[in-house]
C-alpha cells in the first residue's frame, strides 16, 4: 500500500508532466520569423494597407517636421 506522501508525489509528477506538455505544444506552434513576416503581409493586404502610400505619407511627414534630416537638406 502506498503512503499519502507517495500518492501526492505521484500526482505532482503527473501534473508537472501535463504542464510540460502544454508548454511544449505552445512552443511548437510559435511562428518563425519568416512566418510572422508573411502573416503581416497578408494582414496588411486584407486590410487594404498600401505600403507605397505609407511610404509617401512618411516622407511628407518628415518634410514637415522641424529638425528632421529632410527639412535640413531642403534648406541648403
Amino acid at each position: 500500500m502506498r503512503t499519502r506522501t507517495q500518492v501526492v508525489e505521484s500526482q505532482a509528477d503527473q501534473f508537472l508532466e501535463e504542464i510540460s506538455q502544454v508548454f511544449n505544444d505552445a512552443l511548437a506552434k510559435l511562428p518563425t520569423d519568416d512566418q510572422a513576416h508573411l502573416r503581416r503581409i497578408m494582414a496588411d493586404a486584407e486590410a487594404g494597407t498600401s505600403k507605397y502610400r505609407l511610404l509617401l505619407d512618411e516622407r511628407a511627414r518628415e518634410q514637415r517636421v522641424p529638425g528632421t534630416m529632410r527639412e535640413e537638406q531642403t534648406r541648403t
